[in-house]
């Protein structure tokens, strides 16, 4: 009976050391646990915008993530999205000059200047996949835009005779004020790095109305010589990308 017991021993002694050698070896891969997307309720985020385009714009984005229903889905979620954004252009050089018969015309733009803000709120789901977050849904709301154009011709006027000649300067200014509303469809894909980094890339499609107040400012050697205003309507749409 000894001598059985001694031998049980001796092979589960063997089986253990067989089994801890086997797991050093070739270790049991451990199952790892779905990536936590709901760690958070709220994500607030810094919106790049038109860097493919030519142009740059930012706006911070806050979503809150919408938990009033008793049921929680598994794969998916829905946000409510606030945003705040401004784009903004200066520009100075000369961007056109021409020389004709008795004079000089230089167009230049001094104080041109491009601003552009809005406010929108919207609505996405966002479809979980692990890591990766793939979402789409629409924003809408008001938006102002202000838009300064300043041309500069200089006229060098000479007499028939060439006997005698003079600068005349002349400014074209034109000022706007645009008031209006953007409605848009939006498409993107998300990488969650870590519950609080994550990137992303978006596309949308945009519809707008704007109805603006245009004053026409035209100067000869600083001094006012004509001055007109009007008001027009404009409907447009775009691709952001």
């Amino acid at each position: 009976m000894k001598k059985l017991h001694l031998f049980l021993f001796v092979c589960a002694f063997f089986a253990a050391n067989l089994l801890n050698a086997q797991q050093r070896i070739f270790p049991v891969r451990k199952d790892t646990a779905p990536f936590d997307n709901r760690y958070y309720k709220q994500e607030l985020g810094l919106d790049i915008s038109g860097v493919f385009a030519g142009y740059v714009g930012g706006a911070l984005v806050w979503k809150i993530r919408d938990d009033r229903s008793k049921l929680v889905p598994v794969g998916y979620s829905h946000f409510w999205r606030l945003q705040a954004g401004l784009y903004s252009d200066n520009f100075t050089g000369i961007i056109d000059s021409f020389t004709h018969q008795n004079y000089y015309y230089e167009s230049r733009t001094p104080a041109d200047g491009y601003i552009n803000s809005w406010i929108m709120v919207g609505r996405e789901r966002v479809n979980y996949a692990n890591r990766f977050n793939f979402y789409y849904g629409w924003d809408f709301g008001p938006e102002y835009t202000y838009n300064l154009y300043n041309a500069h011709g200089t006229f060098l006027r000479i007499l028939p005779d060439g006997s005698d000649y003079d600068w005349i300067g002349i400014n074209r200014k034109v000022k706007t004020h645009s008031l209006g509303a953007t409605m848009a469809g939006f498409i993107g894909v998300k990488y969650r790095i870590t519950p609080r980094i994550s990137l992303s890339v978006e596309s949308a499609v945009t519809a707008f109305y704007q109805w603006s107040k245009r004053k026409l400012v035209i100067q000869s050697n600083d001094e006012d010589i004509a001055t007109s205003e009007d008001t027009y309507h404009q409907f447009g749409g775009n691709i952001q990308y």
